[in-house]
């Protein structure tokens, strides 16, 4: 028995990829607008806290931003430090 690329994709269930792709992207993208976003900050506006090295190496810091129950951090305290992430519409 030999190994055939022709085989594998012959072999390959592409019916059932072609009817769950749609539906794991959508899974995904649900995930990303009411669950969790990945973001990574730019720039130097937030340059002592985050990406301290930005205009020497580029770098950038990733964000994860929880959006399942954004008013319940607003009601408890926002301290000093904490970081507020915006939609600007």
């Amino acid at each position: 028995m030999s190994f055939s690329i022709r085989h594998l994709v012959a072999d390959f269930p592409w019916r059932l990829t072609a009817i769950y792709f749609p539906f794991a992207g959508a899974a995904v993208i649900f995930a990303n607008d009411n669950i969790l976003e990945i973001q990574s900050q730019t720039g130097d506006s937030m340059s002592p806290a985050l990406a301290p090295t930005f205009h020497e190496t580029g770098s950038r810091d990733k964000l994860a931003i929880l959006h399942y129950n954004p008013f319940f951090n607003l009601r408890s305290e926002v301290k000093r430090g904490q970081i507020v992430s915006f939609w600007a519409p």
